[in-house]
């Protein structure tokens, strides 16, 4: 590999050099102004550039906006002691201006940082067997890719990142060309836009894709990239039958449209958003941040999932203004229940820095690139096996949102639902829908959603005594805090006020709180009775758990009231507390 050092300071460019010879890179090659650095690109075939910004006469960003009108097809690393700010402006500047790999490195640099930016650079090139940006096939090109079955879809995983299996994929286009090989849509989507065709292209991804997940030996869910286009055309009820022809259950399907594709919508497209929602079709804001909506089409139109940009992801770990912009797009994602996704996870870092923000799921080449259907299907294959090898975590509580508002509840439980503490998670509108639940004591934990309650705190409390509830109930504080409430009740009560970390308060308590009961258990209980404590939870009657425990009926009844009168209760169902 050729390189190209562009640095004034001698002493600077020296250590440079020698630091990339200890890397194993010896064509290396020094300019120490502007002007000599774009004679040396003419004449040679420059692979990578490390640039100074601060140069004589002609400087950095002029030499890589000239450069840039020569070729892009170098890496460059932006190597300077300038302000953060005018680092950031000139990197963007060149990703802007379509260089194949943007980094920047610090002054004075360290042998370990040239090491990681070139193993990115390297890893890069590696699988960037798609780079073909300089190829734009024409109508008739397209035409002929739409006859021959040029046109197919690579598949990639999408994973929790709570769990880390694959719970989705997403379905890319490539052309599959005969001459120039696997093209990406930046080599033909324009030119089918143009030619109206859009329609046609959206139709064969997705009966091609919905055709080969439902095959698939598992319910993970499918992406596909619509545009605006295609809502203006009455097209639900063809999806609905694509996805009967294949058994394949719409509640699945999410259809992506980019953010600055949501700011035009119309009638028409609204009635096909809505058709497809009551059908339990997902619909996901892709490129969240760059487009131009504003908040407002996240009112409007009826999103389920965010999929944060991966330009905000590719320093998100060093890059100050990316970490605030992506934590805020994450916080707004979980304060409105909506699913969040970030794309081009390229190493583990970022993946366990994003993980820390609040993410729900992620793609990207560190964990998956994207695949083939009949590699897919190996990979899918082979992860199921892998699961059923990995330790399941069994929740400890089932839990009951009590809110009459849909959008707040719906936000609660899906930022509960990433915790493993919950099991089953259940909305619910009023305190009615509580105590008349026959398995209310099967629940552990009841969160009652404060700003939104009418009724006098301490009488639904009251009401709730009328029932076998035994076990935790969290009043949830926003905008209307609670002052007083009484807390003489077969349950135990406590607040958390809805801040970013509420859901790590709640869980918190809930997990302290088993402890002093499982405490309790051990420092009052012998451990026979504590045998017979457990078969009568499983519902087993006195002859039952003599039968097991080869005791006679009369000693079970006896440790039963030992149970009893030791922990202070009076039934099984106030037993439940000590599950």
């Amino acid at each position: 590999m050729q390189i190209l050092i562009v640095e004034d300071d001698i002493i600077q460019a020296t250590k440079l050099k020698l630091s990339l010879m200890g890397l194993g890179y010896h064509q290396v090659i020094l300019a120490r102004d502007a002007q000599s650095a774009l004679e040396v690109c003419q004449r040679q075939d420059i692979e990578f550039c490390i640039c100074d910004i601060n140069l004589p006469d002609m400087d950095g960003v002029q030499f890589l906006t000239t450069l840039s009108n020569y070729s892009t097809n170098v890496g460059i690393a932006i190597h300077s002691a300038m302000r953060d700010d005018v680092i950031e402006l000139t990197s963007n500047m060149c990703i802007a201006a379509g260089f194949k790999f943007v980094d920047t490195i610090s002054k004075p640099h360290s042998g370990a940082a040239l090491s990681h930016m070139f193993e990115r650079f390297n890893s890069r090139t590696a699988y960037s067997t798609e780079d073909a940006s300089h190829i734009t096939l024409t109508v008739q090109d397209v035409n002929d890719a739409f006859e021959h079955n040029w046109f197919a879809n690579y598949y990639q995983p999408q994973f929790s990142a709570h769990t880390q299996r694959i719970i989705g994929v997403e379905a890319l286009v490539r052309c599959l060309h005969p001459r120039f090989g696997v093209l990406t849509p930046i080599s033909f989507l324009e030119t089918i836009q143009q030619a109206d065709m859009s329609d046609r292209l959206f139709w064969h991804v997705a009966e091609k894709a919905i055709a080969a997940v439902a095959l698939l030996q598992c319910d993970i869910s499918l992406s596909i990239n619509v545009t605006q286009s295609n809502f203006e055309n009455d097209m639900c009820d063809q999806l609905l039958a694509l996805c009967q022809c294949y058994e394949f259950d719409p509640k699945r399907l999410v259809l992506e449209l980019t953010e600055h594709e949501a700011y035009r919508y119309s009638r028409n497209s609204l009635a096909n958003l809505a058709r497809l929602r009551m059908h339990g079709i997902c619909l996901s804001i892709d490129d969240f941040g760059t487009g131009h909506a504003s908040l407002s089409q996240l009112a409007i139109l009826p999103f389920t999932e965010l999929k944060i940009d991966r330009s905000f992801i590719k320093d998100v770990t060093t890059n100050f203004r990316n970490q605030q912009l992506t934590s805020m797009c994450i916080q707004l994602a979980n304060s409105l229940g909506l699913h969040c996704i970030v794309e081009g996870i390229e190493d583990e870092a970022t993946l366990q820095y994003l993980n820390g923000l609040g993410i729900d799921s992620y793609q990207g080449f560190y964990a998956c690139k994207p695949l083939p259907i009949a590699a897919l299907w190996e990979y899918v294959a082979h992860n199921i096996e892998l699961e059923k090898t990995l330790p399941h975590q069994q929740p400890m509580h089932n839990a009951v949102i009590l809110s009459p508002n849909t959008a707040s509840s719906h936000a609660i439980s899906k930022a509960m639902a990433k915790d493993a503490l919950f099991g089953h998670i259940f909305n619910v509108k009023s305190i009615n829908q509580v105590i008349d639940n026959d398995n209310i004591q099967q629940v552990g934990l009841l969160v009652i959603d404060i700003d939104f309650i009418d009724t006098d705190i301490n009488e639904l409390l009251l009401n709730l005594n009328t029932t076998n509830f035994v076990g935790s109930v969290c009043l949830l504080e926003g905008n209307n805090p609670v002052n007083e409430f009484t807390s003489n009740h077969s349950y135990h009560c406590f607040k958390a006020n809805k801040n970013p970390r509420y859901i790590e308060t709640i869980a918190s308590t809930l997990i302290e709180r088993d402890k002093t009961d499982i405490q309790k258990i051990y420092q009052l209980l012998s451990t026979q009775e504590i045998n017979v404590a457990n078969l009568l939870l499983k519902g087993f009657n006195n002859k039952k758990v003599a039968t097991t425990l080869d005791i006679s009926e009369k000693t079970v009844s006896t440790y039963k009231n030992r149970i009893f009168k030791k922990l202070d209760i009076q039934s099984i169902v106030e037993l439940a507390q000590f599950r």
